[in-house]
């Protein structure tokens, strides 16, 4: 586990951070054809879906992209109520259903050990809401599972840009330990500092939401970031720790 940073390396980190912000979230031109582009999509009439609507095509994605049938799926969201609780909190910030454990948040942070169901949900949350995207006139949608690969790649000089950079609506799987053993931006190793707080502006300046995959429960991942990003974190996401039985042994 790496050691607590000092005082100094977090406003090393911050002030850096500080100054690459202003480059991240300057806006750019919009083309003519994004114009028109995003015209036509204000005159598309959209449907709005009932809770028990969105429920139903949540489940149906969820046994789509895990391969299980459907008997079974109904089983595993009656009996384990953190798994229960993750997919409809889930299904709230998708459809934008106001009220609810989803209020005021920017995200959801599942916490869990392996085989739990995370990246199921996960996966079947970025399915429905590219499904739903016209409906919901929001950008894209990515699942984003190889994040310290990309860190390392982007280093090398092989990526221009970095997913959870991106303007967009995210799903980060896999967020690890692992992400703090990249040095980004060259002289430091709090890159998990720098997708909370980037997701955190990201969310305030433009609306964006992230939901986060992790086997980090808060104990742990407060350990790995500074007073700032946990302030952040703890503004930005509803956090449901999934405790239930490993599902790939059923």
């Amino acid at each position: 586990m790496n050691q607590n940073p000092t005082q100094a390396e977090m406003d090393a980190f911050n002030a850096k951070w500080d100054s690459k912000k202003n480059e991240l979230f300057t806006v750019p031109e919009k083309s003519e054809t994004q114009i028109q582009y995003e015209k036509s999509l204000g005159k598309t009439e959209r449907k709005k879906y009932t809770r028990d609507e969105a429920k139903k095509i949540f489940f149906d994605r969820i046994c789509s992209v895990s391969l299980i049938d459907q008997k079974t799926v109904a089983k595993f969201i009656k009996e384990d109520l953190d798994y229960q609780r993750a997919a409809n909190c889930l299904v709230d910030l998708i459809f934008g259903y106001q009220g609810g454990e989803i209020e005021g948040k920017g995200g959801i942070y599942l916490a869990s050990e392996p085989g739990v169901g995370k990246t199921t949900l996960m996966a079947s949350a970025v399915n429905v809401s590219n499904v739903i995207n016209l409906v919901t006139h929001n950008p894209n949608f990515n699942l984003w599972q190889n994040m310290r690969v990309d860190i390392s790649q982007k280093l090398k000089g092989k990526n221009e840009d970095l997913t959870y950079i991106q303007e967009s609506n995210l799903y980060l799987d896999e967020f690890t330990e692992k992400i703090n053993q990249v040095s980004h931006y060259g002289d430091y190793k709090y890159s998990l500092n720098e997708v909370i707080q980037n997701r955190y502006d990201l969310w305030k300046s433009k609306g964006y939401y992230t939901v986060i995959g992790s086997n980090l429960f808060e104990p742990v991942l407060f350990e790995m970031l500074d007073q700032r990003s946990i302030s952040r974190f703890k503004e930005q996401y509803l956090v449901i720790n999934m405790l239930g039985a490993n599902k790939r042994k059923s």
